[in-house]
């Protein structure tokens, strides 16, 4: 009787460990938001050209929401998906530029980029301590995102005969969705429209990249899963699709080629924060 009652011991007991660790085939959705830092990163212009400047480098200029998708393939690792949609903004100064008798100085920039975003992911987590709610998360993927709107708009200063103006914009440029419109300030201080028309698109519509994150996740009664994170995103697809020699109505009104060397990357690093239910909860938490 003795031994019966220590065989039916181990086998609860076993039974209990096996439901503690049962991850396998869990499967979670929810929502998912980021607060990050956005780069448009051009080698040629950040390190080399020295006049151009990156205003607030250290702020976040960017945000992204959506849904979360989780589906744990061993009680270790899985596969996790999310489609979002992202704002993001640069703004940048360039110092000075020429152009016959013109002196160009703070040149202001501002570029702004929408993005639908579909990254898949392969995750590995661990639990912190023994019979833990809280989990170390790893994940690793690529990420594919779609331009669904972008904006450029910039103005140029200007002085004339080293006579600065600094109140008055030479150039006013808006370039949206393939749309070009230019104004053109007089020296008496009124705008008057200089060009409309449409343009090619200097961007990519779609872009590849890489993307990963380090987080820790939460489970909470069983039903939901809370997590918070670094985010950090890479991309391999260039920005620009402007080729060599290939003139546009681009920030001057008339035309612009890229260099060769001169690739512009899209690049990422971001809080996030995601609240997921478990659309069918295992035993190891009650």
């Amino acid at each position: 009787m003795q031994y019966r009652l220590y065989i039916i011991l181990v086998i609860l007991l076993s039974n209990s460990f096996y439901l503690l660790g049962q991850y396998k085939d869990e499967m979670s959705i929810g929502i998912v938001g980021k607060s990050y830092f956005f780069q448009a990163y051009n080698k040629y212009v950040c390190r080399e050209n020295n006049v151009v400047i990156i205003e607030n480098p250290r702020k976040p200029n960017g945000y992204s929401f959506g849904l979360d998708f989780d589906y744990n393939l061993t009680d270790f690792s899985g596969i996790g998906g999310s489609i979002t949609y992202s704002k993001q903004y640069q703004k940048y100064l360039s110092s000075n530029s020429s152009h016959g008798d013109y002196w160009y100085y703070n040149v202001e920039i501002k570029r702004d980029f929408d993005y639908i975003n579909i990254p898949v992911k392969y995750y590995m987590f661990k639990s912190i301590g023994y019979k833990s709610s809280y989990y170390v998360k790893l994940s690793l993927g690529i990420n594919i995102s779609y331009l669904a709107n972008y904006i450029i708009n910039g103005k140029q200063y200007y002085n004339y005969a080293e006579k600065i103006f600094k109140d008055s914009i030479q150039n006013k440029i808006i370039i949206e969705n393939n749309v070009f419109h230019r104004e053109m300030l007089e020296l008496l201080g009124n705008y008057i429209k200089f060009y409309d028309g449409k343009m090619p698109n200097p961007f990519h519509k779609i872009v590849l990249g890489a993307i990963g994150d380090i987080a820790i996740e939460k489970y909470y009664l069983n039903k939901f899963k809370f997590t918070l994170g670094l985010d950090f995103y890479h991309a391999f697809t260039i920005l620009d699709n402007i080729k060599k020699g290939k003139l546009w109505n681009g920030y001057g009104g008339w035309g612009s080629s890229i260099p060769r060397d001169s690739r512009t990357y899209n690049r990422s690093m971001g809080l996030k924060f995601s609240v997921k239910y478990i659309l069918n909860p295992q035993s190891y938490y009650q």
